[in-house]
């Protein structure tokens, strides 16, 4: 039943690969570098008085978008951006200024939203992924809605409102994943914490001081990498901490009963020492 659940949230957000509502250019090679065209400006006309369709930044926001995802989750949409991202230099070198502009800024709007969208999807995914639906389900029933209305929005045209919804699917996502690890690096910090406690009272910082050393650096890390959302990482340090601590502290009660026999067997040569003095003393003192 739970799987259930789980697969039918995932298949609304994927809505986001189907097929743009725009009307896609043709004959336009979608996949041509964009660069050296973006550079072009109009013969004898100062510099700032031109206008130049690199202002849309075109390859960055591309690039943006396809390592955030969107190449994968919604290749449609992002071939269909390319067009209009073509369109608009075309339009710009038969002097179409107008129509230039009007495809640069909303190529570059709808490269940005598909970059949060992706990002989105991607952390949706992951959430899947760990099960963390159950750890905040309001959350992620909200962040999924967000993300199903940013993509209507999307493909009707109103990119204003898709930005803000998938902003508002991203932020849900992250707030989902944040919980979620929470939950699950709390386990793993408290069997440290737990036996670096045993270690300390074990004395291990003083009888086996570069055992407790290395414990108490893979502990700093964790918590490093845990600061800096690499959770996965934070998890695996504190189990190797826990391991380490552990170490120490038997290592500490290792060296501790060593101690306290060579102690033990001093104490018997003492007394076995002076009960020899004494026998001798006694012999000494019947003689006279």
């Amino acid at each position: 039943m739970r799987l259930l659940i789980l697969a039918a949230l995932i298949v609304p957000f994927m809505l986001v690969s189907c097929r743009s509502t725009r009307t896609r250019t043709t004959g336009v090679d979608s996949t041509a570098s964009l660069t050296g065209a973006v550079q072009q400006g109009t013969a004898g006309a100062e510099p700032e008085a031109v206008y130049n369709p690199s202002q849309w930044r075109f390859d960055e926001v591309r690039s943006n978008a396809v390592r955030a995802g969107a190449e994968d989750h919604m290749p449609e949409h992002l071939a269909a951006v390319d067009e209009l991202a073509a369109s608009s230099l075309q339009k710009f070198e038969r002097g179409d200024i107008e129509g230039s502009i009007r495809d640069g800024r909303e190529g570059q709007e709808r490269y940005l939203i598909l970059q949060t969208l992706a990002e989105a999807r991607t952390r949706q995914m992951e959430a899947d992924e760990q099960d963390f639906f159950f750890n905040d389900p309001e959350t992620y029933m909200d962040a999924l809605e967000s993300g199903v209305s940013a993509v209507d929005h999307y493909n009707e045209g109103r990119l204003a409102e898709a930005k803000t919804a998938a902003d508002e699917a991203l932020l849900g996502f992250d707030a989902v994943l944040r919980s979620g690890w929470a939950g699950a690096v709390e386990e793993k910090t408290s069997a440290a914490v737990e036996w670096r406690t045993a270690a300390l009272e074990a004395r291990a910082d003083v009888a086996v001081r570069s055992d407790f050393a290395a414990a108490e650096r893979t502990y700093d890390q964790a918590q490093t990498a845990q600061r800096a959302g690499q959770y996965t990482r934070a998890m695996e340090l504190y189990d190797q901490s826990t391991a380490l601590f552990k170490l120490a502290h038997d290592n500490a009660l290792e060296r501790r009963e060593m101690a306290e026999e060579a102690l033990h067997q001093a104490e018997l040569k003492l007394a076995e020492s002076e009960e020899r003095a004494q026998y001798a003393e006694d012999l000494i003192g019947g003689g006279e």
